[in-house]
């Protein structure tokens, strides 16, 4: 079974002259980025190895961020064309995180347990009762409750989710 990724953070700018980036992080945990080397980053459906040979953190005020420095980038303008690029992790080398629904259920089909197809898992939004997963497809999006009672099966393996007749959400 192939390894499910897990974003750690989005590259928001340069910093210096020496090629490092600001990575503004997932989870605000110093010790979840230590130790990490081997990073990710998404092309064109792919994840691509990016090694790091220093992650630094920096707190100002109550924000965490990391200078982060690849052995494969020299300077400021090779630094700048990761700017907006989403950094990720496999999921076993983040053990002691809680990984956010939204990174786990991402991109899950969404099927009902008679087999029809409702969509794709667009994102995972908090609410105050229970978590809502904003299913995409082509009539538009619709909103369900992660709850057990329209929630059957989560099957990560098959990047799937079965659920009970959610006719009354959409369209279809």
């Amino acid at each position: 079974m192939e390894s499910q990724f897990v974003s750690v953070g989005r590259i928001v700018r340069a910093h210096g002259t020496a090629g490092e980036v600001v990575l503004a992080p997932e989870f605000d945990d110093v010790e979840a980025y230590t130790g990490l080397d081997l990073l990710y980053v998404r092309s064109r459906h792919q994840y691509v190895p990016v090694r790091a040979v220093a992650i630094k953190p920096v707190r100002k005020g109550d924000r965490l961020s990391f200078f982060v420095k690849f052995d494969h980038i020299a300077n400021r303008t090779e630094a700048e064309s990761l700017r907006d690029t989403e950094v990720f992790v496999p999921e076993d080398a983040l053990p002691d995180v809680e990984i956010p629904l939204a990174d786990v259920l991402y991109g899950f089909s969404v099927i009902s347990d008679q087999g029809e197809l409702y969509g794709n898992v667009l994102d995972v939004l908090d609410n105050p009762a229970h978590p809502l997963l904003q299913i995409k497809n082509a009539a538009g999006v619709f909103l369900v409750p992660y709850v057990e009672a329209f929630i059957l099966e989560v099957d990560a393996g098959a990047q799937r989710i079965i659920t009970t007749d959610l006719s009354a959400f959409t369209s279809l």
